[in-house]
């Protein structure tokens, strides 16, 4: 992940002038605390976008104007997955109650 490019630069600090260097970093906690507020904010809007969108796509639905099928398709990845989950967990309570057929 690279660093963003509206990130404030940390600022140069004179340490031999602790209250020098205390302004100047309480002035860029400043401009991060903006930077984080102006990101939040993005982040509301699009959440309110999606919501819009996602309404509208459900109109569009009761009309016909689109199928709204969600049904997600079996996936190979997932069933592997839960295969190996199951297997796991077999061959933990194998171990513990030394049972199964390893036992």
């Amino acid at each position: 992940m690279g660093l963003d490019p509206d990130l404030p630069p940390i600022p140069p600090v004179d340490e031999s002038k602790p209250g020098r260097a205390s302004v100047q970093l309480s002035q860029y906690r400043t401009r991060l605390s903006t930077h984080r507020t102006e990101l939040s904010m993005r982040r509301t809007g699009m959440s309110f976008q999606r919501t819009r969108l996602s309404a509208e796509r459900r109109q569009m639905a009761e009309q016909g104007l689109i199928h709204a099928e969600m049904a997600f398709p079996v996936s190979f990845t997932l069933i592997t997955a839960v295969l190996l989950l199951l297997l796991g967990a077999a061959a933990i309570i194998s171990m513990a109650f030394n049972i199964g057929p390893l036992g």
